[in-house]
């Protein structure tokens, strides 16, 4: 697992999937939009899937000379984790624990701030 944070969330993220990463921590989910943004950002980019990812393979796939289903599978396969550390998010966590293909939630104690 590696921890994306929220400055360049999509570029991080494409980059670890990419590296073989096949879990993904979002740090600093606020919102259930938050966490939308982080699921789409590691989906294939298909009528079906919605995501933001091209669905051509990257470097754990042979750079597009491998099988083409298992990568955008492969995707859909991606643990998607959301930190929740901010009371905004605590305000917020029915909505974004409903938030599909975001697979578990850890959570830290919040600040005040």
């Amino acid at each position: 697992m590696i921890k994306v944070d929220a400055a360049l969330r999509d570029f991080t993220a494409a980059r670890a999937v990419n590296a073989s990463f096949d879990s993904l921590l979002f740090a600093d989910i606020r919102t259930a939009d938050d966490a939308r943004a982080a699921v789409r950002c590691v989906r294939p980019e298909t009528p079906a899937d919605g995501g933001g990812l091209g669905s051509k393979a990257g470097r754990a796939f042979g750079f597009g000379g491998g099988n083409h289903e298992h990568y955008v599978q492969a995707l859909r396969d991606v643990v998607v984790a959301v930190m929740i550390e901010k009371r905004e998010a605590l305000e917020h966590l029915d909505e974004i624990l409903a938030v599909p293909g975001s697979t578990w939630c850890s959570s830290v104690r919040p600040t005040s701030r």
